[in-house]
């Protein structure tokens, strides 16, 4: 960690994980990274936004101008410096800052329906998260698009990668071999922050229990046959990706849980 104490002020920065910063005024829990603005469709290069400090006053970034990589850093040792906001392919500069989107949601909770008919009874459980984010980790290590061709796994989402000049799209150009150059790695950014929002069906229960005319003649007081099932559906941003399991200061998911069947009776003499 960095703790750096300046005029009564503290920051305080997680270099190892890259997605979050500790700063008066803000959650633990929102992110601060490098802005993904999107792909060059010139260059097939990914973009993102780097702030600097404007010296000579012309409105463009070039020699004798001060590249900011830690915005709240630099503003915090330079409150009068002259910020201003271009565009750069080369993720090593961009500038890392607050993104205003947090681990937190703004609500989350469970319900259950409980519904009869007849001798049909059906309990369900839902639950549901809104409002938060979640930067998913695993996500970003299928679209390294400067892997060496066979060295990885790559999610479908690849084949929408640029190809050529005048493609629009949201995935940066394959360039094997070109990761150390840091340019065409994907790198710690909001690209690769998704809307953490969920419902899930967690479990369900079907029953049917056995006319009282019937159950007495098997000299039993109640039967009742049910079948239920446990994880059954879940809807988010991406096929695949289970907010449940996410731990918002790593980006990688655990295990998600499997969906699971069961049959029973119960019997009450």
């Amino acid at each position: 960690m960095i703790l750096l104490q300046e005029k009564k002020k503290i920051f305080q920065f997680d270099p190892n994980t890259g997605l979050a910063a500790l700063v008066k005024g803000h959650s633990l829990y929102e992110y601060y990274m490098r802005e993904w603005v999107g792909v060059d469709p010139a260059s097939g290069l990914g973009m993102y936004n780097l702030y600097y400090n404007d010296v000579n006053y012309d409105g463009i970034f070039n020699n004798g101008d001060e590249a900011i990589s830690n915005y709240t850093q630099f503003l915090n040792d330079r409150p009068d410096a002259n910020v201003m906001k271009t565009l750069t392919d080369n993720s090593s500069i961009a500038t890392q800052k607050f993104t205003g989107k947090s681990a937190i949601p703004k609500v989350r909770g469970a319900f259950r329906v409980n519904a009869s008919y007849r001798n049909f009874d059906l309990t369900t459980q839902f639950g549901y998260s809104f409002g938060g984010y979640a930067y998913d980790g695993g996500y970003a290590s299928l679209m390294q698009t400067g892997d060496l061709i066979g060295s990885n796994n790559y999610h479908v989402d690849i084949r929408n990668r640029w190809q050529q000049p005048g493609d629009i799209t949201n995935v940066p150009r394959m360039s094997a071999g070109y990761a150390t150059e840091d340019t065409y790695s994907s790198v710690t950014s909001t690209r690769f922050l998704i809307k953490s929002d969920y419902i899930a069906f967690n479990n369900a229960k079907l029953g049917y229990t056995l006319a009282k005319i019937y159950a007495d003649r098997l000299g039993l007081s109640k039967l009742n046959v049910y079948i239920s099932g446990d994880n059954l559906a879940l809807f988010s941003a991406r096929k695949g990706f289970n907010p449940q399991t996410f731990n918002s200061s790593s980006g990688i998911g655990g295990y998600i849980p499997m969906t699971t069947f069961s049959v029973g009776t119960k019997i009450e003499f």
